[in-house]
């Protein structure tokens, strides 16, 4: 389980990874829980500080839910490097899955919401931004990281995947009947976005008629449940595309072997 201190020292990383993407070198982020923040005496100009409370947090079978409220303290007399660099980390890392061994951390951020500005903190104003942030813990896991279909990486809502053998059922004397393995099926069924990809486009296509993709509705899967690896070229069964008022558009997709 992911303790305050681990949290902690991975938010500064992404943060810091984020601020040199952004080209904002001349800047500073400093990660604090609320009891350490408030020994800080000083705080530079072009520094910029997050604090983290740590609520209670909800425990069931193999997993737990830890609820964070997180505050951003923006640069001196500006607020939009905090804004920019918060913004791009919330869209990044909302609702994904980081693994750490066994144990696999989904996240969940708010959008930032500024709180105050035209705090007087050190010599300058700043101001304040407010963070929901939740962290599901889930012990032992196994999961689907990272789906591949037709070599490109595939952003899903939700994944299932079954296996259905047929059998034969031979009667037996004095006992219960035995069933023999006559065949087996594999298929899997995807919720995704609706937004134009290779890959949304090709099975719109193939629902419309209209496909000149070679192969036709042959798609080539790549992923992994925990360490056992699935390749398997599969064949577009259904697609059905959903819309509604405030909501993504989305495709349904079932795939058989």
């Amino acid at each position: 389980m992911w303790s305050c201190d681990e949290y902690k020292n991975w938010l500064l990383n992404r943060l810091t990874e984020i601020k040199q993407d952004l080209d904002f070198d001349k800047y500073s982020i400093e990660v604090f829980n609320e009891q350490d923040y408030a020994k800080e005496k000083s705080i530079k100009p072009k520094t910029i500080t997050v604090i983290l409370k740590f609520l209670q947090s909800f425990m069931v079978i193999a997993a737990s839910t830890q609820p964070i409220q997180m505050l951003v303290v923006s640069e001196e007399n500006s607020l939009s490097v905090a804004n920019t660099i918060i913004t791009k980390f919330c869209h990044t890392y909302n609702l994904t899955t980081i693994p750490d061994g066994t144990t696999y951390v989904k996240h969940s951020y708010s959008t930032p919401v500024v709180l105050s500005n035209f705090n007087l903190i050190g010599v300058g104003l700043r101001s304040v931004l407010y963070i929901n942030t939740t962290l599901y813990i889930l012990e032992d896991v196994l999961d689907i990281n990272t789906l591949k279909i037709d070599d490109n990486e595939v952003v899903f809502l939700s994944a299932t995947a079954g296996y259905t053998m047929n059998g034969d059922t031979q009667p037996f004397d004095g006992g219960y009947a035995i069933t023999e393995k006559d065949f087996a099926t594999f298929s899997m069924t995807i919720i995704v976005p609706c937004v134009k990809t290779d890959f949304t486009t090709k099975c719109l296509q193939i629902m419309n008629g209209t496909s000149t993709y070679k192969g036709n509705d042959v798609f080539a899967f790549d992923f992994s449940i925990g360490d056992l690896s699935f390749a398997l070229n599969m064949k577009l069964k259904s697609c059905t595309f959903t819309t509604a008022k405030n909501n993504v558009p989305s495709l349904q997709l079932g795939f058989s072997v």
